[in-house]
């Protein structure tokens, strides 16, 4: 089989893109000739400063509401070899799944069980995928893809390959190795900490390594804001202001260690090998921030007493807002060095 033409349909997150990144990345080292892209419904712009460091891959933002990206995207990828509809844990968007059949060869269609009852007159091969609550690494349901296509595994390992450059630490007055990024916004409430949590968790480092290191801030203007608020008087505080992805991730990159909440920033830290503590909720323990996914410098934190019942869906869930920071300061210790 020769594959001419590669695409993946993902979310427009940082982990989804990743993940896709890597499906294509299998195929790229088998047919390195084979145009490869990756079509998100928004976001383009971010996830083709993530991935700039490939190339060979084609980053495409389309949607039912500029269909001249749709026509674009058509063209470019029209009579695809290889589809892969990526796994959900609801129901993946119907338009998404027509639009994908109609671009690839008959054979060539994949995606996940997602629960809707058509998926067996869409697609050519219909993979298993339950929930992310599984004790199984997302890392495998990419391989099962490349498996069921009759394809190698030549990549085993997840990385980021990027343009390196120090110009945010020196425009930040930061050093190489001498401070730590902390990330502590996950884009909603239902996987997010509470203010009263984000304000534990600045003070107990601001209080344990502010004189040593500097706590380097990462997020949004708005999220930003929010922890100027929280940190007013706070020692050894810097926020990462005016920052763009690309700059994150050399942020990350040059580093001492990452300390984050389960999102797109430590999904960077992880596929970059640094030092990461991941503050994460049960549902998602074992599907991404397992031994099995990320088995590098991680150690991650998760209260699995407070979801003895199940998980206890909601605003700031429980078991990631219960989890005992004092325990997490301790790792940050370890890994910086620092005795006392």
């Amino acid at each position: 089989m020769k594959i001419k033409k590669a695409l993946t349909f993902r979310a427009s997150s940082i982990g989804d893109a990743l993940m896709g990144k890597y499906f294509l990345e299998n195929i790229h080292v088998q047919f390195p000739e084979a145009v490869c892209g990756l079509l998100v419904g928004s976001r383009g712009k971010m996830i083709k400063e993530l991935l700039a460091g490939y190339p060979w891959l084609k980053v495409v933002e389309a949607s039912r509401r500029s269909p001249l990206s749709l026509f674009y995207a058509a063209r470019d990828f029209w009579g695809s070899d290889i589809t892969l509809i990526q796994y959900s844990e609801n129901k993946f968007s119907t338009p998404s799944k027509i639009f994908a059949r109609l671009i690839t060869k008959g054979g060539g269609l994949m995606g996940f069980n997602d629960g809707w009852r058509f998926n067996n007159f869409i697609y050519d091969q219909l993979l298993l995928y339950k929930s992310e609550r599984e004790k199984r690494a997302i890392f495998f349901y990419e391989q099962d893809a490349l498996k069921a296509a009759g394809l190698g595994i030549p990549v085993t390992e997840l990385s980021l390959e990027f343009n390196k450059s120090d110009v945010i630490v020196r425009r930040l007055k930061l050093e190489p190795n001498k401070y730590i990024v902390i990330h502590l916004f996950a884009g909603n409430d239902g996987r997010g900490l509470s203010p009263e949590k984000k304000r534990e968790i600045l003070n107990l480092l601001s209080g344990e390594f502010g004189k040593d290191v500097n706590i380097v801030c990462t997020g949004s203007e708005k999220e930003l804001d929010v922890v100027q608020d929280l940190a007013v008087n706070l020692r050894g505080i810097v926020l990462a202001r005016n920052t763009n992805i690309k700059e994150l991730i050399n942020l990350i990159y040059f580093s001492r260690a990452v300390l984050s909440v389960d999102t797109g920033a430590a999904h960077i830290a992880a596929h970059l090998n640094k030092p990461l503590l991941v503050l994460t909720r049960c549902e998602s323990y074992y599907s991404w921030w397992s031994k099995d996914q990320y088995h590098k410098n991680l150690k991650v934190f998760c209260n699995f007493d407070a979801c003895k019942e199940g998980h206890l869906a909601g605003k700031f869930p429980l078991c990631l807002n219960l989890i005992d920071f004092n325990l997490v300061v301790e790792d940050l210790k370890r890994i910086i060095g620092i005795k006392r």
